[in-house]
């Protein structure tokens, strides 16, 4: 007895001593805000740059998917034939003049290269996180709680679990909507009169609307947000006039609008339940991906959790109403979290009848994790207080313990998420270099099938638009206009600059045949952009007839070259026994797609032919 008593009392002591080791700690750390400072963005800058990197190496310049449907608006601006209706005409649900005058704006003098939208996504969010910061600190953190807030946010907002997005160029405006947003909450930090505010918060609302459809919410979230905040001289006259101003803009959105046909039922008769969970694994969309066969139920209960947080901050900061300090510095936070409840809410009325698994979609992620962010931000400043106001042993050891608990769980998904993300990101590199190099062969081979499967569903569209946006010389890179490699740029594979074999050649059935095998570029350091097959007949240069439809894995071939960016050099190339004369030999070229610039891929044994 007597030595339990004595080890409590050891152990009560050496919990003393780092308590007062921590508050030391923090204490000279909210000693030097300038150091302290200077070291949170410094550390935060390790994933911005490292997913910033990754999106200027594995962008592809080839348009995907709504890229195409931009394209004949910026045709238009270089022929002259540009009109208002061409902005503002409905793309989806949304009334994209904000993101088309980017797109324009970026091919006025040149090319149009769509890895600049795509390096645009990420300094959009780079922006959102300085404003998030500075949130923070106006929030009444210290320096300390303030960079371990912003450091998780950090994470969150350069996440690859948003995979759909970083590698699209029509992904950026999505970013654009939460941005606009802090823009507003950080004017209403300054000193500027409320004249200014109004109208300040009325223009970037406005531009949100006209981004994106979700960008609607913004006019419930900044403007009315300063109202309730602060004690504004005729406030009701401001609400008035901020309630015309949505109403305005509303009109003018919904002017013409008609759903989409092939758009599921908007708020369709289902089961509550349905309804729910599509909501919650929307809200947990963050994570879903850290589980390889229960995407929904995991996503569906990060969901819960992180909502009943807010709904208890919500409680919590309506309890304590009456401290307006505590109010003024919750209120952005509830803003960030409302806006992912909007944004949940309108795409679960909207996609719910796609079923529950849609809300997984990783493009869903943008909009949803800053439930968490705010959830985050709302712990630290609501927290702070509740420990400060009470006098209870237990909730001072319960709060803490339960954070830690959360973020030791929130780190091991976010470790699993971020794994499989990546892996993600690196198939759609792949698919996106294969699609490229199907376009750029487009008029002399028939690439539609490759086109269609992976990179626009309405294949003879997005190529007559590729073949329209050449003639205008818009693409970085021409098309090709000739089959015969001679008059290619063109090499063998010797295993320095470039490496490859055709493994295989074998029938799939009567009229069709299978090749496959690997290639890679060595100094670039990357697989083959794609793969081309040509025919020869005797005296004849070889001739283009068919390109790879697939690229895959082959770890032996990343084993063997050490490089883990070699993991997709295997392809395969499938083509009618048709598209080969009688007699004629087959060979493979490796595609540099830059140049463009074909090696010639080694083949072992015999002459390819059928």
């Amino acid at each position: 007895m007597r030595d339990g008593a004595v080890s409590g009392t050891r152990i009560g002591a050496a919990g003393h001593r780092i308590r007062r080791l921590w508050r030391a700690f923090v204490a000279q750390v909210e000693a030097r805000p300038r150091t302290a400072v200077a070291v949170t963005f410094l550390i935060a800058a390790i994933p911005i740059a490292f997913l910033g990197s990754y999106v200027a190496q594995h962008g592809v310049d080839v348009p995907y998917m709504d890229d195409w449907e931009i394209a004949p608006v910026i045709a238009k601006a270089h022929t002259g034939e540009l009109t208002f209706s061409d902005f503002f005409t409905q793309e989806e649900e949304a009334r994209m003049i904000v993101p088309k005058l980017i797109f324009v704006a970026s091919t006025w003098k040149g090319h149009w290269d769509v890895r600049a939208q795509m390096m645009l996504s990420v300094a959009i969010c780079v922006v959102t996180a300085v404003g998030i910061y500075v949130l923070l600190r106006r929030s009444g953190l210290g320096v300390f709680a303030s960079a371990i807030c912003f450091w998780l946010a950090v994470l969150l907002i350069f996440s690859p679990a948003q995979f759909e997005l970083w590698l699209f160029a029509s992904g950026f405006p999505s970013f654009l909507p939460v941005l606009l947003i802090v823009a507003a909450l950080l004017l209403f930090e300054t000193s500027l009169p409320a004249w200014v505010k109004f109208i300040g918060a009325a223009a970037l609302s406005l531009l949100s609307s006209f981004t994106l459809a979700h960008g609607l919410l913004a006019w419930g979230l900044t403007f009315p947000v300063y109202l309730v905040g602060r004690l504004v001289r005729r406030w009701q006259w401001w609400a008035g006039a901020w309630c015309a101003a949505a109403a305005v803009c509303a009109v003018a959105y919904l002017y013409g609008y008609s759903k989409p046909a092939h758009l599921p039922e908007f708020a369709p008769v289902i089961l509550a339940r349905d309804y729910a969970q599509f909501f919650l694994t929307f809200l947990g969309g963050s994570f879903a991906f850290a589980s390889r066969d229960h995407r929904v139920a995991l996503a569906t209960a990060v969901g819960a959790v992180v909502l009943t947080m807010f709904l208890a901050a919500l409680v919590y900061a309506l309890v304590r109403r009456r401290d307006d300090s505590l109010l003024r510095r919750s209120l952005p936070w509830f803003a960030l979290g409302f806006y992912s409840l909007g944004s949940g809410t309108l795409a679960t009325l909207g996609r719910v009848g796609f079923g529950i698994e849609y809300a997984t979609s990783s493009r869903y992620v943008t909009f949803s994790l800053y439930l968490i962010v705010a959830v985050i931000g709302l712990a630290a400043v609501l927290g702070s207080d509740a420990l400060r106001r009470t006098r209870s042993g237990f909730w001072r050891v319960l709060l803490p313990t339960a954070v830690a608990a959360l973020l030791l769980i929130g780190a091991q998904l976010f470790a699993e998420s971020y794994g499989r993300s990546m892996r993600i990101l690196d198939s759609a590199w792949a698919r996106n270099r294969l699609a490229r190099t199907a376009v750029l062969f487009s008029p002399v081979i028939d690439t539609s099938g490759v086109v269609k499967r992976i990179n626009y569903p309405a294949a003879e569209v997005a190529l007559a638009r590729a073949a329209l946006l050449d003639r205008l010389g818009l693409l970085r890179q021409p098309l090709v206009k000739t089959r015969e490699i001679s008059e290619l740029s063109h090499a063998r594979a010797d295993g320095e600059v470039a490496s490859g074999r055709c493994d295989s050649l074998a029938p799939l059935n009567e009229e069709q045949v299978r090749a496959s095998g690997w290639a890679a570029l060595r100094a670039k350091g990357r697989p083959a952009d794609a793969v081309v097959l040509a025919y020869e007949t005797a005296g004849q240069p070889p001739v283009i007839f068919a390109i790879s439809d697939e690229a895959t894995r082959r770890r032996d071939i990343a084993r063997k070259l050490r490089s883990p960016k070699q993991l997709w050099t295997g392809w395969t190339a499938t083509f009618p026994r048709a598209a080969v004369p009688a007699g004629a030999s087959i060979s493979a070229w490796g595609v540099d797609a830059d140049g463009p610039v074909l090696y010639r891929l080694r083949q072992d044994g015999p002459e390819l032919k059928l």
